[in-house]
């Protein structure tokens, strides 16, 4: 490791949604530390059927090139991103950097699953409920 990780991340699982809650400015020790401790975590959940993960931040929303290099990196394992459905921020406007980085999130998750960014919880929470239970009804089970 180059540097300590800069920012906070903690995750949390509530049903089929992977909740995570970064506090930025954030560089790309913290997502590799990130990645470190949840892969398995991550893996058991997605071989379970249908998710997806919402990223809550807060503080700043702002990030170095190499952590959105590691970012991109951590997506292209097929494990993290096995049955997810969808994927997306919540980044109020009280965050700094608030959109700015929305054209740079989008090309990092899209090729992967549906995005989207939201202001709130709430409406992040019901889309991506909605994409499981579409998903679900189209048969996705977990089946490796």
């Amino acid at each position: 490791m180059l540097f300590e990780p800069h920012g906070d991340i903690r995750f949390s699982t509530d049903g089929r949604l992977h909740l995570v809650e970064v506090r930025g400015p954030w560089n790309a020790e913290l997502i590799d530390a990130y990645r470190r401790s949840s892969t398995a975590t991550v893996h058991d959940f997605a071989a379970a059927g249908p998710w997806a993960a919402i990223i809550v931040t807060r503080g700043s929303t702002m990030f170095t090139d190499d952590a959105e290099a590691e970012l991109r990196a951590m997506l292209t394992d097929p494990g993290r991103t096995l049955n997810r459905v969808a994927a997306c921020y919540v980044i109020g406007p009280e965050v700094e950097g608030y959109r700015l980085c929305d054209g740079i999130l989008r090309n990092v998750y899209e090729p992967t699953s549906p995005f989207e960014i939201f202001d709130s919880l709430p409406p992040a929470r019901a889309w991506c409920e909605r994409l499981i239970a579409a998903a679900r009804n189209a048969g996705v089970t977990g089946a490796l």
